[in-house]
């Protein structure tokens, strides 16, 4: 179905801030232009993206920050971010931590089963968008995904 990309996220950034701030961390949402509706399986997109803003959220330290931001990615995608103050992710894991049941072991977070991003990488690429990381050691991450406009 088609639907408002910005709005959905809003709505999510509603209900998962309520934890954010349990947790003394900052979710924020960061749009800065009015952008076409999309056309995908809106639950599914939804759930990538409560996906990726709880994993950042869980990665975050007390009184860090979760920007999520929605924008132009070129003329016939929609780009999707969601940027964390956490440790970041080591170079060498940044293309696995896609790969069904791979997890980055760390001694303050059970990182559960490692399907949730897997499940966001089947969802994006089902609907002819791309997901990938940009992240380092204590830069934090962001987690980026696109998704065609589709007319």
């Amino acid at each position: 179905e088609r639907f408002n990309l910005v709005n959905m996220t809003q709505e999510i950034i509603g209900q998962m801030g309520i934890i954010a701030r349990t947790d003394e961390k900052t979710l924020s949402l960061d749009v800065r232009q009015a952008l076409p509706e999309v056309s995908a399986d809106k639950e599914l997109i939804k759930r990538v993206i409560a996906n990726l803003i709880d994993n950042a959220i869980k990665f975050t330290p007390p009184k860090g920050f979760v920007c999520v931001g929605v924008s132009h990615h070129d003329d016939d995608h929609t780009r999707v971010q969601v940027q964390d103050t956490g440790k970041g992710i080591p170079k060498e894991y940044s293309e696995r931590i896609f790969d069904k049941f791979f997890c980055i072991e760390t001694e303050k977070v059970k990182t559960g089963r490692g399907l949730g991003l897997t499940f966001c990488k089947m969802a994006v690429e089902a609907h002819g968008g791309r997901i990938w990381v940009e992240s380092g050691p204590d830069k934090g991450s962001t987690f980026v995904f696109t998704l065609p406009h589709r007319k």
